[in-house]
């Protein structure tokens, strides 16, 4: 089912552990919690420009940046050797996904890899 994931702030400062919001794209209603480690295939990086900029202005969190693809969630799930780096996202810093190391922009993906403590790796 292609959704939309996100970090949930509340559950996660709850659980004390990185928890993230699996919403569906069409009804934007949320369908499950998960912790990692999970895929995700076939990702875009989406940021609302206005979400963003009222988070900046208020200094004040809301759900305005995620990622669109679709999870895959198993028991078997292991870290691929072939990922090129560490995708993040901070409204404060840029208006996009970035690379970790590089500081570019990340569109897109054809596979993540969030792993237990919430790190989403790219390929």
């Amino acid at each position: 089912m292609l959704s939309e994931i996100y970090k949930n702030i509340h559950k996660s400062k709850q659980e004390k552990t990185n928890v993230f919001s699996i919403r569906n794209h069409r009804t934007k209603k949320v369908v499950a919690y998960f912790k990692g480690p999970f895929y995700i295939k076939e990702a875009f990086f989406k940021v609302s420009i206005a979400g963003r900029n009222r988070v900046v202005k208020e200094q004040r969190k809301n759900v305005h940046a995620f990622i669109k693809g679709y999870p895959t969630f198993s028991e078997n799930i292991k870290f691929p050797v072939f990922f090129k780096g560490v995708v993040s996202y901070n409204p404060y810093l840029f208006p996009y996904f970035f690379d970790v190391k590089t500081e570019e922009e990340i569109i897109s993906s054809d596979l993540l890899y969030v792993n237990r403590e919430g790190t989403i790796f790219y390929s």
